[in-house]
């Protein structure tokens, strides 16, 4: 007679000779990423929560007859087989695609709910906003509680994740920013909301999250995240050489233009209305778009004398965009041989070019504020200059507009704010005639 054995969920499990994180489900073998990585983590419980999902046979959520109670604090409770299932009901269209059990855990809610933010946290361009890097930030942030059912998941739960934030640390190995925590806070709050209006939690759920409070300054030991200030332009100018003549143009544009360095980098010839004395440049795709707010940003005779030479060299594919690396990466292997001291040896000579297959590491056709950012850090760092950010040029080109006498809606348009509060933390105030007018009053 065979032993009883309880029946445990499938284990990740370490690949030594690659490193990788594994699992095996029901005699199918799962690659997660690196090992001890968050996104072998989120893989490992998206896999498990599907797998909870069809063992409970995919049975939809029934109208619940009464609240449940909220369970105590760090309370961890298993997930019940149920009895009897039901077919699942057809997909509809917008909700998600996955069943949902008649007992969620959070971690089943987090599954379901990535799957919905995978196709509405999207830009007109089809790539992925940050809000969706934000969001599986939080869900991965309710790991603490993932077997608990998602109706108990109360204020105390909230508290203890909002804890273990303040003293722990984040992917740099720095302490988490208290404006950072809250912003988790409100995201982790907005998927409750959803949940609520998915009718898989009930509304006293969520309500009942409304009432923890986000962290106040000074009374809490996490720390503040330093103001983000304007950068001389001696700095811009001494870093400038130093970087690639693709990279250096973007800077340029950013530094004149005050745009975001995500728009600078998407920048089309087939997007700009080159008529009159100053250019009209229409994004399809910005920040504030789903707000359905039009972005049109003005370029003048120091912008266009930027981009002219791209907007030349891309006059057959108006759809191209102006600042690639691809480009840049071709012009860097043009210097490099030009600079080249010793004669090219015959099997140099005759090597082939790899394909974009073949390469480890395709170039892109262009540009990230990531990568954008990257390149300037490395550049501040190699030949020891204060390090700046790219986004700090937009505090520059706010501040330049309100010294040259613009009103703060024209700052505003030129920043592209949805709210002038907004444009006043960029375009600072000049301190200057402030400093003048102590001296005449007082």
């Amino acid at each position: 007679m065979g032993r009883n054995r309880r029946h445990s969920l499938p284990q990740m499990r370490l690949h030594s000779r690659t490193g990788h994180a594994r699992v095996r489900i029901n005699g199918t073998e799962h690659w997660l990423g690196r090992f001890g990585s968050p996104e072998a983590q989120a893989a490992y419980d998206r896999l498990i929560a599907e797998y909870l999902i069809k063992r409970s046979g995919g049975r939809q959520a029934e109208p619940a007859k009464a609240p449940p109670p909220e369970a105590p604090e760090q309370t961890i409770l298993p997930v019940e087989e149920p009895a009897t299932s039901q077919p699942p009901a057809a997909p509809q269209p917008g909700l998600p695609s996955a069943p949902v059990p008649q007992e969620i855990t959070v971690a089943e809610l987090g599954v379901i709910y990535m799957e919905f933010a995978s196709n509405y946290y999207r830009l007109a361009d089809g790539r992925l906003s940050s809000s969706y890097d934000g969001m599986l930030q939080a869900v991965n942030a309710l790991r603490l509680f993932k077997r608990l059912p998602a109706a108990s998941f109360g204020p105390r739960c909230l508290r203890e994740i909002i804890d273990r934030l303040v003293h722990a640390k984040n992917s740099r190995g720095k302490p988490w920013p208290r404006k950072s925590i809250n912003r988790l806070i409100k995201r982790i709050r907005s998927l409750f909301k959803w949940a609520v209006s998915m009718e898989m939690v009930p509304a006293s759920t969520w309500h009942s999250l409304m009432a923890v409070e986000g962290l106040k300054r000074g009374r809490t030991s996490a720390p503040e995240l330093p103001p983000v200030r304007e950068v001389p332009d001696e700095i811009v100018n001494k870093t400038l050489p130093l970087l690639p003549k693709t990279v250096a143009d973007l800077v340029r544009f950013i530094r004149h233009t005050g745009c975001r360095p995500g728009e600078a980098c998407l920048l089309r010839p087939a997007d700009i209305e080159r008529v009159g004395p100053v250019w009209k440049w229409t994004l399809t795709s910005h920040k504030n778009a789903w707000r359905d707010q039009d972005r049109v940003i003005m370029l003048g005779p120091r912008v266009q004398k930027i981009i002219s030479p791209y907007l030349k060299k891309l006059e057959r594919t108006p759809q191209a965009y102006c600042f690639s690396p691809k480009v840049s990466e071709q012009q860097r292997n043009a210097i490099r041989k030009a600079s080249r001291q010793s004669p090219m040896t015959p099997s140099q000579a005759a090597r082939r070019p790899k394909s974009v297959r073949e390469r480890r590491r395709p170039a892109r056709d262009h540009y990230t504020d990531e990568s954008l950012n990257r390149c300037i850090r490395r550049a501040c760092e190699k030949y020891e200059i204060p390090r700046w950010t790219p986004m700090q040029l937009r505090h520059t080109a706010g501040t330049e507009a309100r010294k040259a006498g613009g009103s703060l809606d024209a700052a505003q348009v030129r920043l592209g704010h949805k709210h002038a509060k907004i444009t006043e933390v960029y375009a600072e105030l000049n301190q200057a005639k402030a400093a003048e007018l102590a001296l005449k009053l007082g």
